[in-house]
C-alpha cells in the first residue's frame, strides 16, 4: 500500500471555501493530515482517516443546480436492463431522478440526506437496486453493496454508477468535489472488479460513458489544468489555475458496472472491520487511526451477497 498524497485540515477547509464557498470546519480539524492512498492488490484508492459529509453538508451542495442532474447517460443504461413488471430500490436517490426511467409504481427510493423517501419498502426483495454516484461518498463501500444485496430478491441486479479515476478528474488538481468530505474513494475497473469478488459476485458488464453536455467546462478546465507544472509529489496541490468553480458541475466520465446476484458466501466470509456511515444506519466500527493490515485492501468495509454493477465516471 502505497501513500500517493496528503492534505492537512485547513488546506481542505481552504479548497472547499474558495471553490464553493462551503465551510467544512465542522467536519475536519484543521490539524489533522488527511492521506490519499493506493492499495495494490485491490487498485482501489481512499483517503484516510475518512471524513465523509453530513446532512448538512449535502444539504449546501444540492442548493447548486448542477449537483443532481435530471438526465444521465447511467440512468438511460439501467433503464435499458429493467423491465416493466420489476420493482427498483434506488439508494442515495437524491431528487429521485431516476424515478422517471421506470414504471409508474415500480419505484421506491431511500437517501439519509435528501427528504422524502417514496415507494413502499417491499420485504419480499427488489428486482433491482441502484446505487448511481453514492460508492465513492460513504466510509464503507463493501457494507453499503451488502445493504443493497441483502434487499435484492435472489437473482436480482444492482446497478452501481462511480467517478472513473482515469478520466479527466485525474487533471483537475485540488478540485474540492474530488476530495473529502465528498469523495473518500477513487474507482478504477479492477478495483470494481475486487469489490465484486470480495462480495462473491458476478460482473456482466462494466461500461464507460460518453462525455456529457454538463461537463464540458470541467473537461475543458483539466485540459488546461494539464498544460501546468505539476507540484512535488506527496505534497497538497496549491491552486495553480484559480478559475471560479462555482456553480460549475461535477465531472468526469462515469463507469457503470452490471452484475448478478449469486448464492450467498459463507457467513462471514470476507468479513474486514470499518464503518458505514452511509444510508440505513451505521455499520460496523470506526477505522483505526491509520491504516492497518485489515485496510491494506482499501475498503473500511463488510461483506455482502448480490450483485449488477454499471460504471461511470463523475
Amino acid at each position: 500500500m502505497r501513500r500517493l498524497g496528503r492534505w492537512t485540515g485547513a488546506e481542505l477547509i481552504r479548497l472547499w471555501k474558495e471553490d464553493l464557498g462551503i465551510d467544512v470546519t465542522g467536519l475536519l480539524d484543521d490539524r489533522q493530515v488527511v492521506g490519499l492512498w493506493h492499495a495494490d492488490k485491490s487498485d482501489l484508492r481512499f483517503f484516510h482517516p475518512i471524513v465523509t459529509g453530513d446532512e448538512g453538508f449535502y444539504a449546501r451542495l444540492r442548493r447548486f443546480g448542477w449537483y443532481l442532474q435530471p438526465d444521465k447517460w447511467e440512468y438511460r443504461e439501467a433503464a435499458r436492463h429493467i423491465g416493466a413488471a420489476d420493482a427498483v430500490l434506488d439508494l442515495g436517490a437524491g431528487a429521485q431522478a431516476f424515478r422517471a426511467f421506470v414504471a409508474p409504481g415500480r419505484y421506491s427510493a431511500l437517501d439519509p440526506y435528501a427528504p422524502g423517501a417514496i415507494g413502499r419498502q417491499r420485504t419480499e426483495g427488489y428486482d433491482v437496486v441502484c446505487a448511481f454516484q453514492v460508492l465513492e461518498h460513504v466510509a464503507d463501500p463493501l457494507a453499503l453493496v451488502a445493504e443493497a444485496k441483502a434487499r435484492l430478491k435472489p437473482g436480482g441486479r444492482l446497478f452501481l454508477g462511480v467517478p472513473r479515476r482515469d478520466s479527466y478528474l485525474a487533471d483537475l488538481r485540488d478540485f474540492a468535489l474530488d476530495l473529502p468530505p465528498h469523495h473518500v474513494t477513487r474507482w478504477s475497473r479492477r478495483a470494481l472488479e475486487t469489490l465484486a469478488r470480495e462480495a462473491a459476485l458476478r460482473i456482466e458488464a462494466v461500461e464507460e460513458s460518453p462525455l456529457e453536455p454538463w461537463e464540458r467546462p470541467l473537461y475543458w478546465m483539466a485540459r488546461l489544468e494539464r498544460r501546468l507544472p505539476r507540484p512535488p509529489r506527496g505534497r497538497s496541490r496549491g491552486a495553480h489555475l484559480r478559475l471560479s468553480r462555482r456553480a460549475r458541475p461535477l465531472g468526469g466520465r462515469r463507469r457503470t458496472a452490471v452484475g448478478r446476484r449469486r448464492d450467498a458466501a459463507p457467513a462471514g466470509a470476507g468479513l474486514i472491520p470499518g464503518r458505514s456511515r452511509y444510508r440505513f444506519a451505521q455499520i460496523g466500527v470506526s477505522p483505526p487511526p491509520r491504516p492497518s493490515p485489515l485496510t491494506r485492501e482499501g475498503w473500511a468495509g463488510v461483506t455482502l451477497r448480490n450483485l449488477q454493477v454499471s460504471t461511470k465516471a463523475g
